[in-house]
């Protein structure tokens, strides 16, 4: 603590051309003891776009996208349509997928880019605004998270994708509202398994892919034209080499369930 202290001093110049900033009290500790005025918070002036190094940061996918193509045309309409759309669904359903692809196909449309901010990991709710700011590549201005994007959102093209929201929905909403009432052309898409709530939010649910339904026995080509098997071979070919999807029926699906021979053989 002194030696902290004593660097603190020394940074400040206390003890210098008569000047006393902390003071030890004895049994007490250290007391700071100049002078303190409170100033009006002033907002911190966006700094000019730069268009040719603001791109945006939106990951790549890895693995095709399967059984989507309707969806994210849609989600693409929407965001032309509504500055605030949120897609939603239940874990697992393929919701970040959704987003991110929608998000290559509006790449063109965002002199500012498109910008995508992850909040799965996130434990604190408060933490949102310096998620957001540090995904955009903000400089730190010491100000308020929100007054700070609020300020960096005036006069900006782009689109925010906002990533798994359900656990911090109230503070991704005040990101939301505070940047979109802040610039005029800021678009923003989420992803939460609930609705944000947010002023002017527009609901986007995402289905399931499709399925084959009844009891008939389907030919491993007639059971590929369902979107959730073309993705289910998928991931089985990558996975064991050799596979070789079999005959599909919703009888021998349901006999899996109870520990017997699965309805797809590889």
């Amino acid at each position: 603590m002194r030696v902290h202290v004593a660097a603190i001093r020394k940074a400040m110049g206390d003890g210098r051309e008569g000047n006393r900033f902390i003071v030890s009290e004895p049994g007490r500790g250290y007391s700071f003891v100049a002078p303190v005025t409170r100033e009006q918070l002033q907002e911190v002036p966006a700094p000019p776009p730069n268009r040719q190094t603001r791109s945006g940061n939106l990951p790549a996918l890895l693995t095709r996208v399967v059984g989507r193509d309707e969806i994210i045309e849609t989600v693409v309409s929407r965001c032309s349509q509504h500055r605030l759309v949120t897609i939603v669904g239940p874990g697992g359903i393929g919701k970040t997928t959704v987003a991110i692809a929608a998000g290559e196909e509006m790449s063109a449309s965002f002199v500012d880019g498109i910008w995508f901010v992850g909040l799965a990991t996130l434990v604190d709710a408060a933490l949102v605004p310096a998620a957001v700011e540090a995904a955009l590549g903000m400089p730190s201005t010491g100000v308020d998270p929100l007054t700070a994007l609020a300020a960096w959102s005036r006069d900006r093209h782009m689109l925010i994708v906002l990533d798994c929201c359900e656990h911090v929905v109230g503070a991704a909403a005040s990101v939301a509202e505070a940047m979109l009432r802040a610039g005029s052309r800021v678009r923003i898409l989420a992803t939460s398994r609930e609705p944000l709530r947010a002023e002017g939010e527009w609901l986007l649910r995402l289905p399931p892919l499709r399925v084959p339904s009844g009891t008939d026995r389907l030919s491993a080509a007639e059971a590929l034209d369902y979107s959730a098997i073309q993705l289910f071979n998928e991931r089985a070919e990558a996975a064991i080499d050799g596979f070789v999807l079999g005959l599909w029926s919703s009888r021998r699906s349901r006999s899996t369930r109870s520990g017997s021979q699965g309805s797809l053989r590889g």
